[in-house]
């Protein structure tokens, strides 16, 4: 009996890592009570009792799908749980195959490999990342090794707490080598965080806070555009004004109020929108004329969309943009891509006015500020009814609005082109931990046989 509840103190540890609460010194033995319950079960109860906990956190974290669609909310909680049932059962293989201080590597290297096959699926984009909400400074080393490097550490030592409990002694040389990485994590996050500095590129985000129900825009579509005018006439003298995306009615090139507002700012405007089932992020130049147009290439699940054919950056008077646009910042590849197109800075717009009253507003923050770190990038990033805000390439909020509020940010932004060890190498490390897990298992067996 003592298994199943040891499993259901895992799955509450792991929600309260997460948003509203993230309450991040718990990532660190979240999982500590399910390894524990692991070496206490059978095969088929370390399944179920994993999935349990895989149904319980997941069925929070996709909490917010219902708002849309009850169907992706099943599909989606259903698909996410496997992940951790998959990780019992590798993990309770381990425990059973390899020596205590092998079990601390074998473990996070099962989660890794199982991550890497879960970013592989359509379901990758609702992932939640053990390691999002961590401190900051903890967090810098991702610029390295990419936010499933953090991760693999996290896990390692949950294991090893997990196995000095079992064999009721600290372990030595696990122990050694984790408190080393800690500290170099620290260190280098230190050093990481000694970068500010000043801004020289004026720019402004606009938070309108407004409906998102379709109708309200077909009936009030001038009101819509008169916000969009008075709010970006305050952020008159940037040179680039960062508009939601919000899908207005019609085509775009037809809305001759938007090619005004450039004008009249005599400042670069882009913003989100659609043509038909393509996602769309047109660039207005300060004379009004369309420059370039982005379409979204990462898509959400259960979603009729098309994807855009390629990442693309703009050019603004010699200084590159990256574009994130709707979901492309769930992932690390549309920022990697920009980055790699020399982008000093990237925008992200996305709309997450259906889901306000839940907690995948907050969720899809912590995306943008990792996808800063992992870059070393400033982003802005421009949501209809909040959360907009100004992070720097460090991941630190500089200046924000809050969820349904109107406003503006205006601000300098510091631009940059160092590129990061992450921004090279990308996700190297979930693929390694899969490689890593199957070679302990062969040594394992062969010794054995």
């Amino acid at each position: 009996m003592i298994a199943p509840i040891l499993g259901l103190l895992s799955a509450l540890l792991l929600i309260f890592v997460h948003a509203p609460f993230s309450f991040w010194p718990l990532a660190w033995i979240a999982l500590l009570p399910l390894l524990l319950a692991l070496h206490k079960c059978k095969w088929w109860q370390a399944l179920l009792i994993s999935w349990g906990v895989g149904l319980g956190f997941f069925g929070f974290i996709a909490s917010w799908l219902p708002a849309w669609r009850l169907d992706a909310f099943f599909g989606t909680w259903l698909g996410t749980s496997l992940f951790l049932a998959l990780f019992g059962i590798a993990a309770w293989t381990s425990q059973r195959v390899l020596k205590p201080g092998l079990r601390v590597l074998a473990i996070p290297a099962a989660w890794l490999g199982l991550d890497w096959l879960f970013s592989l699926t359509p379901l990758s984009s609702y992932w939640a990342g053990i390691g999002y909400n961590q401190p900051l400074l903890l967090l810098q080393i991702v610029s390295v090794v990419g936010l499933s490097g953090f991760t693999v550490f996290v896990i390692a030592v949950n294991a090893f707490f997990a196995e000095s409990l079992v064999q009721k002694k600290l372990l030595r040389w696990p122990g050694i080598v984790l408190i080393a990485l800690l500290l170099i994590t620290a260190v280098y996050g230190i050093a990481r965080l000694q970068y500010s500095p000043e801004g020289t590129l004026p720019v402004a985000i606009v938070q309108p806070n407004v409906p998102n129900e379709w109708e309200w825009r077909e009936a009030h579509l001038d009101e819509l555009l008169d916000i969009y005018q008075n709010l970006a006439m305050q952020a008159k003298g940037a040179d680039l004004i960062v508009l939601p995306q919000y899908s207005l009615p019609g085509e775009i090139r037809d809305i001759k109020q938007i090619n005004m507002i450039a004008q009249e700012t005599g400042a670069y405007l882009i913003l989100g929108t659609y043509r038909d089932d393509v996602n769309i992020a047109p660039l207005y130049n300060p004379e009004g004329e369309i420059v370039g147009e982005y379409s979204a290439v990462v898509l959400p699940p259960f979603r009729r969309q098309i994807a855009g054919e390629e990442f693309m950056s703009f050019a603004l008077d010699g200084t590159r943009m990256g574009v994130l646009l709707c979901y492309d910042d769930t992932s690390p590849d549309a920022a990697k891509a920009d980055v790699a197109m020399n982008a000093a800075f990237l925008v992200d717009m996305m709309n997450d006015n259906l889901f306000l009253d839940t907690t995948q507003p907050e969720m899809h923050f912590t995306r943008a500020r990792m996808r800063a770190i992992e870059m070393g990038r400033t982003v802005l990033r421009a949501s209809p009814s909040g959360r907009s805000a100004v992070i720097d390439a460090r991941g630190r909020v500089l200046e924000d609005i809050p969820i349904g509020k109107q406003g503006v940010i205006k601000r300098n932004i510091a631009l940059s082109q160092e590129r990061t060890v992450y921004s090279w190498i990308g996700d190297m490390v979930p693929l390694l931990g899969a490689i890593v897990f199957i070679i302990l298992l062969l040594v394992a067996w062969k010794r054995r046989h």
